[in-house]
């Protein structure tokens, strides 16, 4: 049977766009390179696996925005729990960082284009002084494989996924509304309680407003228990590389859990008075991981939930 391979990815090929359009106006049409109308489709990362792996797939591309990675990671976990494959390659990839999109993203208010701290101190999510987002570029994979076929080839999962869900926030709803249902389903969807969640990856990309905004969501869907379950985003140190950030979320959920080791939320040195949640600053913490959940949120409105489950 056909290795099933799903991709996740936010943004196109922009900058061979770019180069397409500027050798179009300086050299003419006929001059433009050939590869150029494969390359910048969402599909040609995809395309571009199947020819490293040198084996027959069967390919899917989800493009959902920022979520696309825990997206993916939920599309692949539904082709195992449904019996369409025993293994799946999972993976997200974006290569924002060229002028056009770069400007576009300044233009929309969402790039930091601070200077009060050094370069790797600019993103900080949930600080007083957080002043916009870092974009940032990469790439993330994981293997998932059913339970029992992992465990009879004498492999050691990682981690269990459990559920996810995926709400977009209804037209004229107070922004990010869709994550308080996401996290809800998800939950749902997981089998598990909120009283069993142990610790949050939170969508946080060091923006004023929302990191606020998903702070009160969560405060609103685990009520007091909130302020007792650890919360942290990770963009302190990776920026915001679109899709591949739930990827990274969900690599980072693994090491969590199999180190037992909740990893701290970089560069928050100044609390915000609205952000009041457990952020866990700057040092890493040892605490008892069963389940965690993580969180994303894309410009169009998208949220998704991903939660996953330490293997005993």
């Amino acid at each position: 049977a056909p290795l099933p391979l799903v991709m996740g990815i936010c943004s196109g090929a922009v900058d061979l766009i770019e180069q397409a359009k500027e050798t179009v106006m300086t050299r003419g049409a006929n001059r433009v390179k050939p590869y150029i109308v494969g390359s910048c489709q969402p599909h040609a990362i995809s395309a571009a696996m199947v020819q490293m792996l040198g084996v027959q797939t069967s390919v899917t591309t989800i493009s959902s925005a920022c979520p696309s990675g825990l997206d993916s990671v939920a599309a692949a976990f539904r082709m195992i729990k449904e019996g369409r494959a025993d293994i799946v390659i999972v993976g997200a990839a974006d290569s924002p960082l060229n002028i056009a999109t770069m400007a576009s993203f300044y233009t929309a208010g969402l790039l930091s284009v601070s200077t009060d701290f050094p370069p790797e101190e600019i993103s900080r999510p949930f600080d007083a002084k957080r002043s916009g987002t870092v974009a940032a570029e990469g790439a993330g994979f994981l293997i998932l494989e059913r339970l029992d076929s992992a465990i009879a080839r004498s492999a050691a999962p990682y981690m269990e996924i459990l559920g996810g869900a995926t709400v977009t926030d209804s037209p004229g709803s107070p922004g990010m509304s869709g994550l308080f249902e996401s996290m809800g389903m998800a939950m749902i969807n997981a089998g598990v309680y909120e009283e069993q969640i142990d610790y949050i990856f939170a969508n946080a990309v060091s923006d004023l407003h929302s990191d606020r905004v998903e702070t009160e969501w969560i405060k609103k869907r685990f009520r007091e228990r909130a302020y007792q379950i650890p919360v942290v985003s990770i963009r302190g140190v990776m920026g915001h590389p679109l899709a591949p950030a739930g990827m990274f979320q969900m690599i980072a959920s693994a090491l969590s859990l199999q180190h037992q080791i909740i990893i701290p939320t970089a560069n928050l040195h100044y609390p915000d008075p609205f952000c009041d949640l457990d952020y866990v600053p700057l040092q890493p913490r040892h605490s008892k991981l069963d389940i965690v959940m993580a969180n994303g949120h894309g410009m169009g409105g998208e949220n998704s939930t991903v939660i996953v489950k330490r293997v005993v």
